[in-house]
């Protein structure tokens, strides 16, 4: 439960401000408690996206979320591809490599 709760706070100080939609890169038990801490901190999500190497996993995932919370909408994706390419409103990389 810790490694979740340090996620939330993480989230809640670096994340946009009331964010509608969070993503998932696997669907194992960090993924679970990464879950209880956001929607603690987000109770406004609408909607769960969710890839993992193992398909039934991330399957099985989505279904608790949906069991769990029937105002969130939990998606499965085929690849972490559209995870990876997530909207920001900066128009510019936030950290510049080093020289």
């Amino acid at each position: 439960m810790r490694t979740g709760a340090a996620g939330g706070i993480a989230a809640k100080y670096l994340a946009v401000r009331n964010p509608k939609t969070v993503s998932f890169i696997g669907a194992g038990f960090q993924a679970r408690t990464q879950f209880r801490a956001l929607l603690s901190v987000f109770p406004n999500l609408l909607e769960i996206r969710v890839w993992d190497i193992k398909p039934d996993a991330a399957r099985a995932f989505a279904a608790e979320i949906a069991c769990k919370t029937n105002m969130l909408h939990a998606v499965v994706v085929e690849t972490p591809k559209p995870l990876l390419q997530a909207p920001t409103l900066s128009l510019q990389p936030r950290l510049q490599p080093s020289p």
